[in-house]
């Protein structure tokens, strides 16, 4: 069912749906949807923003409450998505806007595939009924759209960086910190740009923004200067390893920028469940098994899978959001091939491996996944190059 006044795109769907014998059905607004959904039976919801009666984020979560097996899609543009109420937790995927009706029928096929993943409706709730909860800063989507022109150059992003002070100091303090080693005093943005290029960049953005939403998490059992310094060693292995295997294309920045978010739903526990969540810390040290596990225990699902909730609503690219979903079980797919997943998941296991105890167990490779994909031989060489690098 697709949900909102575009009747010009209407005709067009239905030509790209007659191959897949699709049944669909158009609904000019929320409450007609919603009739229609108690009426028959849909395997995907696919809204625009706004709706007559109420904004599509709304009539998704309406949707979640009566019927969690369908697939909910938002047609937004991804910078305005976050100042609708109810943003988080609505939509399982966004389809960006302008998207044409081949682009939508590519994304409902992999769904109805099983080739995308889809967030835990637990973690979609816990998401929904958090108090404290980033939205993609602005900054990100001005640089994104800089990206896009065909003047795009490191200065110019430096200036747009340097036109936001909190986020420029945010950025610097990061890059001139231990976990960088730089030999130098990075002082001003734009020279931050031309040492960490441009896919780098915009995911320091994201992880400089993202931990500075989360001042509460200071108060628990939780160390954000280690969590970051993790992040940013996961992030660089992930790329290291990708560099070896996958040497063309996006794979390399995606797992960068996977690393760095790999463990945002620890930020989310923290900030937002801090006293359940030392909790979960102590049961895992005290029992010895991993932080995962304990989350599970405590809360119904764990902080991969809740941080790939979160990013899905920023309508970060799939890769990405699945690489972090899944950085502790790469198996969901069931793709041997190589991508970011794969990068991610090793890079976290090696991080691990360089610090401290942290009194919980560590997290293990997934044997399985690795011979399924014929990378068992390929594990020393990525530890060695990660280890040589460092």
């Amino acid at each position: 069912m697709f949900v909102g006044e575009d009747q010009e795109l209407w005709p067009d769907l239905l030509r790209c749906s007659s191959p897949q014998r699709w049944r669909i059905t158009f609904a000019h607004t929320a409450d007609e949807a919603l009739v229609a959904l108690d009426e028959q039976g849909f395997d995907a919801v696919v809204t625009n923003l706004s709706l007559r009666g109420m904004s599509g984020p709304e009539f998704l979560h309406e949707v979640r409450q009566r019927r969690p097996e369908v697939w909910r899609f938002l047609r937004a543009e991804a910078k305005t998505t976050h100042e609708a109420h109810g943003w988080a937790g609505a939509a399982h995927q966004l389809i960006e806007n302008p998207s044409d009706a081949e682009a939508i029928q590519t994304r409902l096929i992999k769904a109805f595939r099983s080739e995308y993943w889809m967030p835990n409706p637990i973690a979609q709730s816990l998401l929904t009924n958090c108090p404290i909860l980033p939205s993609p800063p602005k900054l990100y989507h001005r640089i994104l759209g800089a990206l896009a022109s065909s003047g795009a150059s490191l200065e110019k992003i430096g200036e747009l960086i340097e036109q936001d002070p909190p986020m420029s100091a945010k950025i610097l303090k990061l890059v001139n910190s231990a976990i960088f080693s730089l030999q130098m005093d990075v002082t001003r943005a734009s020279e931050a740009v031309m040492y960490l290029g441009l896919e780098t960049t915009k995911a320091m953005v994201l992880l400089a923004h993202t931990v500075s939403s989360f001042p509460a998490a200071e108060r628990v059992e939780f160390s954000i200067d280690q969590l970051v310094r993790h992040s940013v060693t996961t992030a660089r292995y992930a790329r290291w390893i990708s560099q070896i295997e996958c040497p063309r294309g996006q794979t390399c920045d995606q797992a960068f920028t996977a690393g760095l978010l790999h463990d945002i739903g620890q930020f989310l526990l923290a900030a937002n469940r801090g006293e359940a969540f030392t909790r979960a810390v102590q049961h895992a040290r005290k029992m010895k098994v991993p932080l995962r596990r304990a989350e599970v225990d405590f809360f119904g699902v764990d902080h991969a899978e809740l941080g790939g909730a979160l990013l899905a609503s920023w309508g970060l690219p799939q890769p990405i959001v699945e690489a972090v979903a899944m950085h502790h079980s790469p198996r969901w797919l069931g793709e041997p091939g190589f991508c970011a997943i794969t990068a991610v998941h090793a890079a976290n296991v090696l991080a691990t491996e360089e610090e401290s105890a942290h009194g919980f167990e560590k997290p293990e490779i997934d044997q399985k996944y690795l011979d399924a994909g014929g990378f068992t031989e390929s594990l020393s060489g990525w530890r060695q190059s990660c280890i040589f690098r460092e």
